[in-house]
């Protein structure tokens, strides 16, 4: 568990030797699943520091996209391709775990696992297909190694006509 292996990396700085407090603090940051980063990430952001100083807050991997996409004139069963572009405006790399969908009308084409490095963006080409007619809303959850947003949210908001 996060916090007993926090507990005893507080225990080891006092005690322990420094092989001991990086394996511990490696084996804390195996817990890196978006869920585990908002409930410990002040546990994994310490854990981060003790293995590279120069790890913050600040230089931390931070993902950035518009937060939404807005189609008007769409047309029920006919395919739009949307290239939507997500950065990384932290200083350490960017790990893209895992991108879901809230509808199976929208259908991601590029890879759902990404590395983005340090001031640099990647394209997720992205296939949107209305299913129902009048305002749609859709959602995009990406799931990331972010510290600001480790589910990062992005809607798509359409006026589809009959």
């Amino acid at each position: 568990h996060p916090l007993l292996l926090f507990m005893r990396l507080q225990n080891l700085l006092e005690y322990g030797n420094d092989v001991e407090i990086k394996n511990t603090a490696k084996e804390l940051l195996t817990f890196d699943s978006p869920q585990e980063l908002v409930y410990y990430q002040d546990e994994l952001l310490f854990a981060n520091y003790l293995l590279d100083s120069t790890y913050t807050s600040e230089t931390a991997p931070i993902i950035y996209s518009l937060p939404e996409i807005q189609l008007t004139n769409c047309e029920i069963d006919n395919p739009y391709i949307l290239n939507i572009e997500i950065s990384n405006k932290g200083e350490k790399p960017l790990k893209i775990s895992d991108i879901m969908t809230s509808c199976t009308c929208v259908n991601l084409i590029s890879d759902k696992r990404l590395i983005i490095d340090s001031n640099e963006s990647e394209t997720l080409k992205v296939k949107f297909t209305p299913d129902v007619h009048g305002k749609v809303y859709r959602y995009m959850y990406i799931a990331s190694n972010s510290l600001n947003s480790p589910i990062y949210t992005i809607s798509i908001k359409a006026n589809v006509n009959k």
